[in-house]
């Protein structure tokens, strides 16, 4: 059975409906690890061996994060820059990630509709950063999952989120 790592950056999460709902459907799954980056360094001082060693103990690292100003939270960021490593992630001694699956999981206040009307620059092109960082580190790339629309019901919310889990829980 694999195992997922989910780091969550989100810089306000309290006040994240969307974010919070994704992350109460999920927390009770087995073999799921959140890795909130916010809670655990409010300093923003990373401690990349910690961080290194949970991307070693998974399969499938997912990234969830809030998409707004068509990119992530600046620690998730600043988290990829340093714990993706030369030779740990990629190098002539590293690609110790390789054949590790990365997914995105990503919510956007905006509608699917608001982000895909413009054809080249719909979420898809927006995320491919995220998608050739998985192939410089010879990670496989899975599709992203995107929760949109910060306007979504209780009920929607709770449904939308509903799939998300039941997506992870397939890669299980």
């Amino acid at each position: 059975m694999s195992t997922i790592l989910i780091t969550y950056a989100h810089p306000n999460y309290a006040n994240s409906r969307m974010n919070q709902s994704i992350l109460e459907a999920i927390q009770t799954q087995p073999n799921i690890t959140i890795n909130n980056l916010y809670q655990k360094y409010p300093d923003e001082k990373l401690n990349i061996l910690e961080q290194q060693q949970l991307l070693l103990d998974h399969e499938i690292i997912a990234l969830q994060f809030p998409f707004y100003w068509f990119s992530m939270p600046s620690l998730l960021k600043k988290w990829i820059d340093e714990v993706f490593s030369y030779n740990f992630a990629y190098g002539p001694e590293g690609y110790r990630l390789a054949n590790k699956a990365l997914l995105v999981i990503t919510t956007t206040g905006g509608s699917h509709e608001r982000y895909n009307q413009v054809p080249e620059y719909d979420m898809q092109q927006l995320l491919k950063p995220l998608a050739m960082t998985a192939s410089y580190c010879k990670m496989n790339y899975l599709p992203p999952l995107v929760l949109a629309d910060s306007e979504l019901t209780d009920r929607e919310l709770s449904h939308q989120s509903q799939l998300i889990t039941n997506q992870l829980i397939s890669y299980l």
